[in-house]
């Protein structure tokens, strides 16, 4: 029997077949580049491969043990979708935003922020006056940046991809992210 998956950007079904779930999943290919499909249930988020484009559609289908998807906390699977992992289009960010590959050079005061920069090796920076945003690319399997303040952050989506947004002031002072 098919179960839906709840997804906001790709058609999504999964089957229990014994100790396994086959998932199956596809999306309109809007040519804009590489998607990954990802499931989560209550306690944990998977990311399960890569789509492939098949005629008009991008499309992967999965097979994977019930026992994987309870240790990622995926199981039951509640929901699911698209992330854009890599853009075809190098040009492509969100307007007034601008790549930075060295975000040292924005912290002068704080020593400890210097250091939690100088290990951010990409970001989207958007500068309003002498307030800033960071957009740090989220990635599940590294380290999570700036720890020592990460309770100031929030995960955003920008064009399809996930971000760890932080932003401070003039005085290079960290911000609570507003939740909208």
């Amino acid at each position: 029997m098919n179960h839906h998956i709840a997804s906001e950007n790709a058609e999504m079904l999964y089957t229990e077949q014994g100790r396994q779930v086959e998932i199956f999943a596809r999306l309109k290919n809007d040519k804009k580049g590489l998607y990954k499909a990802w499931i989560g249930g209550e306690q944990g988020r998977l990311f399960i491969g890569a789509f492939i484009p098949d005629n008009e559609y991008l499309q992967i289908r999965r097979t994977i043990a019930i026992s994987r998807l309870q240790s990622a906390g995926c199981y039951p699977i509640l929901k699911g979708g698209a992330t854009l992992v890599h853009s075809f289009d190098n040009n492509q960010m969100p307007s007034n935003w601008s790549t930075h590959s060295n975000i040292s050079e924005f912290f002068h005061r704080d020593l400890l922020l210097k250091e939690c920069a100088a290990q951010v090796h990409s970001c989207l920076v958007f500068k309003q006056n002498s307030a800033f945003q960071l957009a740090i690319p989220y990635h599940s399997r590294k380290p999570y940046p700036f720890t020592p303040i990460f309770c100031f952050s929030k995960i955003i989506q920008l064009q399809g991809r996930y971000y760890i947004l932080f932003q401070f002031d003039e005085n290079e002072r960290p911000l609570l992210t507003s939740s909208q």
